[in-house]
């Protein structure tokens, strides 16, 4: 028999419980007086004092068909999610500029407390009786029923599987654990640590899709790479990334202090430290704007640029050499296998092909920004960095800077400030570029076509660029000049 956690209200704001009053008649008339606010609803009443979008229904019949009515009367948008459990999430019309979405489902079993035991962890499976509330929802507020004593776990930030079988019957839990853990600062008990370790075979038959779409909302923290960590000791890593895994005790030369695996986290960590702090350049709020938009779907540049850290040297322990003459570990090409290898995991875990083409770009490209400072940042190399990768470039950037403070071996020299004034240095000049790149180009295709005799193709686009560099770099400002420079590049005669 369960004991119930004593029962506590919960407040709500009034939008949110007025929201729920409008709601009531339809679960009486249409679903037999039984409406249950669960899940994340309850719990995010406590973690985001009501600031929640998405509400959770739990109800004993099966809600499809007067949901379908309930939607009709609100001009809702509605998706049987379900046919067979019967979960259907209604898409309701804007409230004062938000949009709520309300999912539906029929109980898990026989009862509310086979369906909270049925939930993946305890403070996930907190409810309350809508119907037995309508009184205290005057008041915006409830009374809880926690069954699980899921208040006490979240209050005490621990994560516990509602029971034995909890991952068994959900593999997908296990990424779940990771996410929670880290979104809600909870630490995994020792049962679902134990039943992580036990069932982690059967991630193996969970859809690459729902494992993506885990790990991403993981990399959404700001100190994921905390959890990123838990990953790799739970032994999770090396089921949905053994390239990642694989990396670990892979040794490295002596401008590093870590192995391969260790190295990489850390990269990732100073990353997420250097997003702590505001960037000391004019385009601090721009690189954030765009560190923060949205790739595709839900996910951000900043998650991609995240799983970007974690598979740039994937390639390392493939390419590891020993020089013959020195006896120095190297790790030649390691960029460029590596942006093989991204993209067979983005085309494994079902990322989009705007997703897996920038982890091929960044990856490919993220010891440039190195070179560059080495080199020596002309006009013309920065200008060719971005004609290149684009404004990807900035993200490559950022991994450059976060990778160099992770090697700290005894080779690494200590211009680590120096490097980071480089780096933004090299930002900067991307954002520069973009007022630069306000003036009209001099010449056009057909311009090509008349001076070099050709037919359209490929060869038009590399003179074009020719001229632009040249535009870009103050060497030309006229269409007359942008011709003789090509005329005099090529022995042309005008």
């Amino acid at each position: 028999m369960i004991s119930a956690y004593e029962h506590k209200y919960v407040s709500l704001p009034e939008d949110k419980s007025s929201l729920l009053r409008e709601l009531l008649p339809f679960f009486e008339e249409g679903l037999g007086n039984s409406a249950w606010l669960v899940g994340g609803s309850i719990r995010d009443l406590f973690t985001k004092k009501g600031d929640f979008t998405d509400i959770d229904i739990a109800t004993k019949n099966d809600p499809i068909a007067a949901a379908k009515r309930f939607a009709a009367s609100q001009r809702a948008g509605l998706v049987v999610l379900d046919d067979k459990r019967g979960i259907v999430r209604i898409i309701l019309p804007e409230r004062n500029g938000v949009s709520f979405t309300l999912d539906i489902a029929k109980f898990k079993g026989e009862n509310i407390d086979t369906d909270l035991q049925n939930r993946d962890f305890t403070l996930n499976a907190m409810s309350a009786d809508l119907i037995a509330n309508r009184a205290e929802l005057a008041s915006n507020r409830l009374r809880l029923y926690d069954p699980l004593n899921g208040a006490q776990a979240l209050h005490k930030k621990i994560l516990i599987p509602c029971s034995k079988d909890s991952i068994l019957d959900d593999p997908l839990r296990i990424m779940r654990a990771i996410r929670f853990s880290a979104s809600l600062k909870a630490q995994p008990d020792n049962d679902l640590i134990n039943q992580i370790r036990e069932h982690l075979p059967k991630l193996s038959s969970v859809s690459p899709e729902r494992i993506r779409d885990e790990l991403m909302k993981t990399l959404r923290e700001p100190d994921s790479h905390t959890y990123i960590k838990m990953m790799g000791e739970l032994g999770i890593t090396a089921e949905i990334l053994p390239e990642l895994a694989s990396c670990t005790g892979i040794t490295q030369n002596q401008w590093h202090h870590l192995d391969v695996y260790d190295h990489t986290l850390f990269a990732l960590e100073n990353l997420e430290d250097i997003l702590l702090k505001p960037f000391n350049f004019s385009y601090d709020k721009l690189l954030r704007k765009h560190l923060n938009e949205y790739i595709s779907g839900d996910t951000t540049y900043l998650q991609l640029l995240k799983l970007s850290i974690l598979l740039h040297d994937i390639a390392k322990p493939n390419c590891r050499a020993i020089a013959e003459d020195t006896g120095n570990i190297t790790f030649h090409g390691h960029e460029i296998q590596g942006r093989a290898m991204a993209e067979n995991i983005a085309k494994r875990l079902k990322f989009s092909t705007r997703e897996n083409n920038f982890l091929k770009n960044v990856i490919k490209n993220h010891m440039r920004p190195g070179v560059i400072i080495q080199q020596g940042m002309t006009d013309r190399i920065m200008y060719r960095f971005y004609k290149e990768c684009g404004r990807d470039g900035v993200f490559i950037s950022l991994l450059s800077l976060a990778d160099r403070m992770a090697a700290r071996g005894d080779l690494s020299d200590n211009d680590l400030e120096e490097f980071t004034a480089s780096i933004f240095k090299l930002i900067a000049n991307f954002y520069d570029q973009l007022g630069s790149f306000k003036q009209k180009p001099l010449l056009s295709g057909n311009d090509i076509i008349k001076l070099f005799k050709i037919k359209p193709g490929p060869k038009i686009k590399e003179y074009l660029a020719e001229a632009e560099e040249a535009q870009y770099l103050g060497k030309i400002s006229t269409k007359k000049e942008a011709l003789e420079l090509l005329a005099s590049r090529y022995q042309i005669t005008l």
